[in-house]
């Protein structure tokens, strides 16, 4: 409409400014919203969602935790079991063979020097790993200390073992052919010399041609004919004992042969001062002649005799 030949325009309004400020606080919030909710999804992928290298990582430590829980159980057992022998060895073994108890201090003997496990340390289950390394150590210490004894008594056993089979302890002749004891230990009328003299063994009566056996395992010290014993054997036999064996048809030895116990030696014959067929068996301890009677029982079967005859055989393939 016009007014009085004018027009009627109103003027325009100024441009509205947006506040700088304003602008800049909505962008941060966004940010940060959306760094916040970045940084949740990114922690429950870490917790939740592994990465290949990190779960190998997980799933190999676990592997040596149980690797580890396992070797602690076996040395327990191995203690348990290490335990047992040394108490044993103390109470029963050692003591068979007349040793002393091993101290406990030698049994408990540690290293010396510095931090033996110094390379161990600086991981995260170093305290257990090291602990290990301790207890593996000190059953190692116990195991030689242990194989020491038991080797030491092995040989014990086995020189106890060649002393009782060195030790004479059967009837020269077997339980069939030994007939009786013609002329026992000790003093008698000499029915030769026509004296009374000291007979210092027995005389075995059996068979012409009897064989005679080794009484303990030894090495033939002489075989040869004597004017009074005649054709006769001396056997050393170790740990001070000797055997003779006189008037012999022959001998099957000769000097410095090794021969076992039950091994045949020579026959029964009727050589040197000798009124007849027989055997005559000394035994010597420590240089003085004792009575041989004492060193073989009357309860031995036949079967037994031959089974010790047997062994000899085999033991000299």
């Amino acid at each position: 409409m016009e007014i009085s030949g004018k027009t009627n325009i109103q003027p325009l309004k100024k441009p509205v400014k947006v506040s700088t400020f304003r602008s800049w606080k909505k962008w941060l919030l966004i940010s940060g919203f959306y760094i916040m909710v970045s940084g949740m999804v990114l922690t429950g992928a870490y917790v939740f969602f592994q990465s290949p290298k990190e779960y190998a990582l997980r799933k190999e430590n676990r592997a040596y935790r149980q690797q580890l829980s396992a070797l602690m159980n076996k040395i327990e057992k191995m203690e348990t079991t290490l335990n047992e022998i040394s108490v044993r060895d103390d109470s029963l073994y050692r003591v068979m063979y007349g040793l002393s108890p091993i101290p406990k201090e030698q049994r408990m003997v540690g290293y010396g020097g510095s931090d033996r496990y110094y390379n161990l340390r600086g991981y995260r289950n170093s305290d257990q790993i090291i602990y290990a390394a301790e207890r593996l150590d000190n059953l190692g210490r116990k195991m030689y200390v242990e194989h020491k004894s038991l080797e030491k008594l092995a040989k014990k056993a086995e020189l106890r073992e060649k002393r009782l089979r060195s030790i004479p302890a059967i009837k020269p002749v077997s339980v069939l052919d030994f007939r009786y004891i013609s002329s026992p230990y000790g003093f008698r009328f000499h029915p030769k010399t026509h004296r009374w003299k000291k007979h210092t063994g027995i005389d075995i009566v059996a068979r012409y041609g009897t064989p005679v056996y080794a009484t303990g395992d030894g090495v033939i010290k002489e075989s040869f004919r004597d004017r009074y014993y005649g054709n006769m054997v001396i056997i050393n036999h170790g740990f001070g004992y000797q055997t003779l064996y006189a008037h012999m048809r022959k001998a099957a030895v000769k000097k410095g042969d090794t021969v076992k116990r039950g091994q045949v030696i020579g026959y029964v014959g009727n050589t040197g001062l000798s009124t007849g067929t027989h055997l005559h068996y000394e035994v010597i301890k420590n240089g003085y002649r004792v009575n041989p009677k004492r060193f073989f029982s009357n309860d031995l079967s036949q079967s037994q005799y031959l089974q010790i005859v047997d062994a000899a055989k085999k033991r000299g393939k």
